[in-house]
């Protein structure tokens, strides 16, 4: 038995996500890495190792971007609904990173957008001393944006990592018209999906 959760988030456990090892705890504003001492010392040479947890992001099962990602990959992301030659706990694997991605850049937008308000509040508070006024400045733009397209960019590309868990044919290299030509050759199912890559 072991306590999963800190002070920050008591909540129960909605949701367990089985990953190779290790399991990933949800609960409504937190999600936990879970090992037994039994995966950590499988031979059980040392009987001191005990259960371990580690919190892996701040939000959880009350997060859209969690449902809409993990949870919805938990819940999809079955053996007895995909073909034999995909492996469940690869494409959460997958999944997991790009919440990460998806998380890092929700992040920064946050903070952008704080600051923001921050240098709007300062502006309203100032006036014109003489001839001048002065005008307050986050200052370093360039290296937030710089920041947020290659966090975005690592998303992309992870989302095309979860894109070859399905068709592993695909080459590395990030080519939706490559995904729709593959969905338009294929069954009626995947004709129908063909259209959606045109959102990307």
């Amino acid at each position: 038995m072991m306590d999963v959760g800190d002070a920050t988030d008591e909540s129960a456990i909605v949701d367990i996500v089985p990953l190779a090892g290790r399991m990933l705890v949800i609960k409504d504003a937190s999600i936990w890495q879970t090992q037994l001492a039994d995966s950590i010392d499988p031979g059980r040479t040392n009987s001191d190792i005990p259960n371990s947890m580690q919190k892996l992001l701040a939000r959880g099962s009350t997060d859209p971007i969690v449902g809409r990602t993990l949870l919805q990959a938990n819940f999809l992301l079955k053996k007895n609904l995909l073909p034999a030659r995909i492996v469940p706990e690869v494409g959460l694997e997958v999944v997991l990173a790009l919440l990460k991605e998806l998380d890092a850049i929700d992040r920064k937008a946050t903070e952008l957008s704080t600051a923001v308000k921050q240098i709007e509040d300062q502006y309203r508070g100032t006036s014109a001393k003489g001839a001048s006024l002065r005008i307050p400045a986050i200052g370093d733009t360039a290296t937030r944006a710089k920041s947020f397209i290659q966090g975005a960019d690592h998303a992309v590309r992870t989302m095309w990592a979860f894109v070859r868990v399905f068709h592993p044919e695909l080459q590395n290299g990030v080519a939706w018209f490559k995904l729709k030509a593959r969905l338009l050759d294929g069954t009626d199912q995947e004709k129908a999906l063909a259209p959606l890559i045109d959102a990307l």
